[in-house]
């Protein structure tokens, strides 16, 4: 049996008791670094407004632009990461246009913009980055270390109506509670692969 090394990842989330199958793309080697830095920064709160978070009886017109600015940020980050490595497979997810037209939503963008605020969105994001750096062996471990063998990597927190919802705590440290050979180790194209049929790469979402 070989290992091969997947170009494409299924995940199913859950929205309204609806399970949406996705279609997860491998990235590039500096694609992932770029993605890593920054869902570890966001994780960490790293620059952030000071006032972020808080009751913000203290905050100044300046600290709520500054606030509006680093979510608007996040948000097209997000989306971008969504636009370039998410897929829906056709039929799960439908929208309505402007002139009441269904319209049915293949594309990753289409969907964080649909879903923005909600923890679906950081479920995602933490899955990306397990599948571009571990074996399916290993994310079976990782679940089960952090009690989660039957659902998703971290549960989300909550947040407020309009917040873009971040890489959680929990998430976090499941993630640190893989060896650092098996986590934090820069991705290859030819290691840490998955056993997979030979058909993965030519039938995306085929799940």
């Amino acid at each position: 049996m070989s290992i091969t090394r997947k170009r494409y990842f299924d995940h199913t989330v859950t929205i309204d008791e609806q399970p949406i199958r996705l279609c997860l793309k491998r990235m590039t080697v500096p694609e992932f670094e770029e993605f890593r830095a920054m869902f570890a920064a966001l994780a960490q709160k790293r620059g952030a407004p000071s006032t972020l978070g808080t009751d913000g009886a203290s905050a100044t017109i300046d600290d709520i632009r500054a606030e509006a600015a680093y979510l608007k940020a996040n948000a097209e980050w997000q989306q971008g990461v969504f636009e370039a490595y998410v897929t829906v497979c056709a039929g799960d997810v439908v929208d309505q246009d402007a002139d009441g037209t269904l319209v049915p939503v293949t594309n990753g963008r289409h969907f964080a913009e649909m879903f923005h605020g909600e923890g679906v969105i950081a479920d995602v994001l933490a899955e990306l980055y397990v599948s571009n750096v571990l074996t399916d062996q290993q994310k079976k471990t990782l679940r089960l270390r952090s009690g989660l063998a039957t659902g998703s990597l971290g549960a989300a927190s909550p947040v407020t109506p309009g917040e873009t919802p971040e890489p959680t705590a929990a998430t976090a440290a499941s993630l640190n509670s893989v060896s650092d050979a098996d986590v934090m180790a820069p991705i290859s194209d030819t290691s840490s692969g998955t056993t997979d049929r030979s058909s993965s790469e030519a039938v995306p979402c085929a799940i």
